[in-house]
């Protein structure tokens, strides 16, 4: 295995743990020093076990009881070995429900936006979310990944009590401006960072200098988010000449000044906080910057330059004005989609030189997520309970295995967490270039990133839904009848559901359409649509028969030992071609 970056704490449990685990120790017992380790570790994920007890569960309470009795006998940590990094080094039948913990923290620690190091609660989540002796002993106690995300993100929020700081806030003041003695420390106890401009300043004129560097460094993201938005609308204008684009990219580059303007009003002094003769980076530069042998190659520096800035004034913003931080996220998240957009319509020319794409054809008007969505061919509605793995990794191994839309489908998660789970998901899906589709939450859609929603005929009226989502957003409808298909189609639906056609645990209908309504919509549909309702692998070629050429599956895939082989079956006997 691929050596791991630890943290020092968790590096600590591990060694512990590693040193207690003899072929002589069960499976049973290897967790529970495993849980051992990390309660004697003083770290975050001892501390959300420690939380997370429940004297009431007697379960809980005797567990919690046996690792207290433990950790008077476990072994004391070890920094001269390399603990489990290599796995294959515990006992087999430890590495069996251990290797899979293992792997599914580092894929958390690398998709975190931290250090990507694997850490001790991040250990704790891998074993309430990996199936196995470990899930199971944690689920006893009443212990699972919901409560355990919950804790670390309660933990997370909590602020230390206020300290006292030697700060004067000034409100559009520099050192110069203000004369303070030295010895002179006082706050305006009426007044926050946002209401003063957010420019924190104490009377050294070194922390004055700080303040004023961080305006600076806001201006100059700043410019560099409008550089960069400039050249990928100019791109989409004059050498793509794709509309759509070019709106999207103006539109990006308006609202940043937008937000710009309304950032300026508060400090107004930004604009002279910037220091070109004093900025130590004007001068250089890498041999990367200067070579653009393709279009892409232009497009993509662009974009990053573009996401990289409004990355640098999200973080930085927030210690002036949170609602301009959350404005340079939202851009952000918006900008991969232009991004992609824009990049997709070049896939073709790769390798091509930007001169030769001078006298191209105008591209096709279709959007990003509408040419993905003529691409698709297998929709995966995902829903917790109805795996038997991990939810996240069922949606990894979906992916994996070729599945074109994800689906995520949360009838009674909290608006919080169905949020979260709709961002992390977005991510994963455009990592893979797989579009990510929210159920019935067209309110919720337009903030969490998502390519679309789905809604039922019981939600949210077309017409409404179309009003809360971005323009780039998708819009399905789900039918039951060839009068619903035409309703949705005349009310500009982007995709149809067209079902149900079989039976299945996840809806009761008292009649079913069937494949003779996949039939009609064969027919009738003038824009895609996919095929729903107990789909599965012995059943998908009576569906193909009809003419249909996409379908949405859900038990299928989601109670498989192996979702990405599923995947790959149910597309081979849909196309087998």
């Amino acid at each position: 295995m691929k050596p791991v970056a630890l943290t020092p704490s968790c590096e600590r449990i591990l060694n512990r743990f590693a040193a207690s685990c003899t072929d002589a120790v069960s499976t049973e017992l290897s967790v529970r020093h495993l849980l051992t380790a990390l309660l004697l570790e003083e770290s975050l994920g001892g501390q959300c076990l420690r939380q997370l007890r429940c004297d009431a569960n007697d379960a809980s309470r005797r567990l919690f009881e046996e690792l207290e009795t433990l950790s008077a006998t476990f072994p004391h940590p070890t920094t001269d070995d390399a603990g489990v990094r290599n796995v294959s080094s515990l006992p087999e039948h430890v590495e069996m429900w251990f290797r899979p913990v293992f792997e599914r923290g580092r894929r958390i620690a690398v998709r975190s936006e931290e250090s990507g190091e694997l850490s001790s609660e991040l250990l704790v989540l891998a074993m309430a979310e990996v199936s196995g002796p470990a899930q199971e002993q944690l689920r006893l106690a009443g212990i699972c990944a919901d409560s355990v995300r919950r804790q670390l993100d309660s933990t997370e929020e909590k602020t230390a009590p206020p300290m006292p700081v030697d700060l004067v806030l000034f409100e559009n003041e520099t050192a110069e401006q203000t004369d303070v003695p030295q010895s002179t420390f006082t706050t305006r106890e009426s007044e926050t960072p946002a209401e003063t401009g957010g420019v924190l300043t104490s009377p050294g004129s070194r922390s004055f200098e700080r303040s004023g560097r961080t305006l600076g460094l806001l201006d100059a993201n700043l410019n560099r988010a409008r550089e960069g938005l400039r050249v990928l609308e100019d791109a989409a204008r004059f050498i793509l000449r794709d509309r759509d684009s070019t709106a999207a990219a103006k539109q990006l580059r308006h609202d940043l000044v937008t937000s710009e303007v309304q950032l300026r009003r508060r400090c107004a002094n930004l604009l002279h906080q910037r220091d070109t003769e004093a900025d130590v980076g004007t001068d250089i530069s890498t041999r990367q910057e200067s070579a653009r042998a393709t279009l892409a190659d232009i497009l993509t520096a662009n974009a990053r330059r573009v996401q990289e800035a409004l990355r640098s004034l999200e973080e930085f913003g927030k210690l002036v004005d949170p609602k301009f931080a959350e404005a340079m996220k939202q851009l952000r998240y918006r900008s991969y989609t232009v991004e992609q957009s824009l990049l997709s319509q070049t896939a073709a020319d790769r390798g091509q030189h930007v001169d030769s794409l001078l006298i191209s054809e105008p591209q096709t008007q279709l959007s990003l997520q509408q040419r993905r969505l003529q691409r698709s061919v297998i929709c995966v509605l995902l829903t917790e309970s109805l795996c038997r793995h991990p939810w996240q990794f069922v949606a990894e191994q979906a992916l994996a295995g070729g599945a074109d839309v994800m689906q995520l489908r949360e009838k009674h998660l909290p608006d919080r967490e169905l949020s979260r789970r709709a961002e992390w998901l977005s991510d994963l899906c455009r990592q893979t270039g797989a579009l990510c589709i929210l159920n019935d939450r067209a309110d919720l859609a337009a903030d969490v990133g998502v390519d679309g929603v789905h809604i039922g005929q019981d939600d949210t009226p077309i017409a409404e839904a179309r009003t809360l989502l971005r323009p780039e957003q998708l819009l399905g409808v789900s039918t039951h009848s060839a009068d619903q298909l035409q309703a949705a189609c005349h009310n500009n639906a982007d995709y149809l559901g067209v079902g149900p056609v079989f039976p299945s645990q996840t809806k009761t209908f008292a009649d079913f359409p069937g494949l003779a309504y996949v039939k009609q919509a064969v027919r009738l549909s003038d824009r895609p649509f996919f095929a729903i309702g107990g789909i599965r692998s012995d059943n998908i070629s009576q569906v193909r028969q009809t003419g249909c050429r996409r379908v949405a599956v859900c038990g299928d895939v989601l109670s498989a030992e192996s979702p990405a082989d599923v995947i790959r079956l149910l597309k081979g006997k849909l196309n087998p071609d």
